[in-house]
């Protein structure tokens, strides 16, 4: 069974086109990350620390063992050791202060069409009704995060922005509401989005909520 992980990588910020090195170095955690999970969300530097505490990028990632965990964490001590920066811990979720929060991730994109385009996910009035959706069921914040997975370990990762919808409660009751918003404020038979399945987590574990 899998489960949800997260750390921060102490040195690292925002890519910028004014820093190649900062930027190089972040996307080397990034592909450490890849050689071994599915996916991440990264999150940035001063965002949701009181969810993920720490210096640095946020990362949160979800793997399928405790092996593959310290097969991370070994990873991403390498990658540090080269730096002579500190190793980032992982922890696992559930038992760190995501376990009292909820959070949803919706790709700012839909998926691309045959010429490769993306068109934007949802006009901004759905956006709103999403929003306001989500804000019903407890206090809301919204962050803009990156994040990237892989539909399967041989093909290419897909990139993303998405927003982030935090709600500050994690209980069995909270899931099912969220659940339900997903179904019916998200998904929309297709109309506009075209996802096929919206990523719910909850307390540090992952739901992957279909239409």
């Amino acid at each position: 069974m899998s489960k949800e992980y997260d750390f921060r990588f102490p040195g690292l910020s925002p890519i910028s086109p004014t820093d190649k090195e900062n930027t190089l170095r972040v996307k080397a955690v990034r592909n450490a990350i890849l050689r071994i999970a599915n996916g991440f969300t990264e999150i940035p530097t001063g965002i949701c620390t009181d969810l993920i505490p720490g210096e640095g990028m946020g990362y949160i990632v979800n793997l399928e063992s405790k092996k593959q965990a310290v097969a991370l964490e070994k990873a991403l001590g390498r990658v540090a050791k080269g730096w002579g920066t500190q190793t980032p811990t992982l922890t696992e979720a559930a038992k760190g202060p995501r376990n009292g929060f909820s959070f949803v991730l919706i790709p700012e994109r839909a998926n691309a069409d045959p010429t490769g385009f993306r068109r934007l996910l949802f006009r901004t009035s759905r956006w709103v009704q999403i929003e306001t959706a989500f804000g019903g069921v407890k206090p809301l914040r919204v962050e803009a995060v990156y994040g990237e997975w892989k539909p399967n370990r041989f093909q290419k990762s897909i990139q993303d922005e998405s927003r982030m919808f935090v709600v500050p409660d994690a209980s069995r009751a909270t899931q099912k509401r969220l659940e339900n918003i997903i179904q019916v404020d998200v998904f929309d038979g297709g109309s506009e989005c075209d996802q096929a399945c919206i990523y719910l987590s909850c307390g540090g574990r992952s739901v992957y909520v279909d239409e």
